[in-house]
């Protein structure tokens, strides 16, 4: 996300580098288009951040007592809202912060998880209400339970949609202008990001107890994707 921030930054300030003796660089940088950017250009970025593409994730299930992996796909930008930005000028180049920025993310999940049969069976009794049949609950679930019988294990199969808000997002960015052959360049220095609020709903399925399995895992995933993005 941040070199398309970056683009539109150079675009409304409108850097003119000059170069004087082919050794003095001298930047000259246009206060008003900064005010420009944060008055009227946000709304350029809140529609072309949302067309970037989010990858895949998938994440090994290790708690609980058996094994399996959960995976997030389709993952799509369904809002952006961009941040407030702070600017700081030098003789060198840029550095600017932004705060308050947030992004929704809707998904699917799918999840697998295998464990030996006698181990289930002492799971499920533990885990459901006392009331309520072992029996009832395993004719609940038949339709994704798949039993191998000459291995011992069983494999529950299911899937479901996903809602991810991340709000106040802060951005650190430096940047350093430069010229070659006497046109402008940027150079991206030191980027920081922090995610200041991480909301993410797991939903669908009909097994709460393989969700909360993975939940934590998953939302660590996705938030780290978020990172690897905003600093792309």
């Amino acid at each position: 996300m941040t070199d398309r921030w970056l683009q539109l930054v150079v675009l409304a300030v409108g850097v003119c580098v000059l170069a004087k003796n082919n050794s003095n660089l001298k930047a000259r940088l246009n206060l008003s288009a900064f005010k420009f950017f944060s008055k009227t250009a946000h709304h350029v970025v809140d529609v072309e951040v949302p067309k970037i593409a989010l990858p895949d994730i998938t994440v090994d299930i290790s708690a609980g007592p058996g094994k399996g992996k959960v995976s997030a796909y389709e993952l799509k930008i369904t809002k952006f809202h961009s941040p407030k930005f702070d600017f700081l000028l030098s003789d060198e180049g840029i550095s600017w912060s932004s705060q308050q920025g947030a992004v929704k993310i809707k998904g699917k999940w799918e999840a697998e998880y295998t464990m030996l049969v006698p181990v289930l069976m002492h799971f499920l009794r533990s885990t459901f209400v006392a009331a309520v049949p072992l029996k009832v609950c395993l004719r609940i679930y038949k339709y994704v339970l798949s039993f191998d019988r000459l291995r011992g294990t069983e494999q529950v199969r299911t899937s479901g949609w996903t809602n991810v808000l991340a709000s106040d997002i802060r951005l650190n960015v430096s940047a350093k202008l430069v010229a070659l052959d006497s046109r402008p360049q940027v150079s991206l220095g030191d980027c920081a990001v922090d995610v200041g609020h991480f909301d993410i709903e797991i939903g669908g399925g009909v097994l709460p107890w393989l969700v909360n399995l993975f939940r934590a895992d998953i939302s660590r995933a996705i938030k780290k994707t978020i990172h690897e993005q905003v600093n792309r």
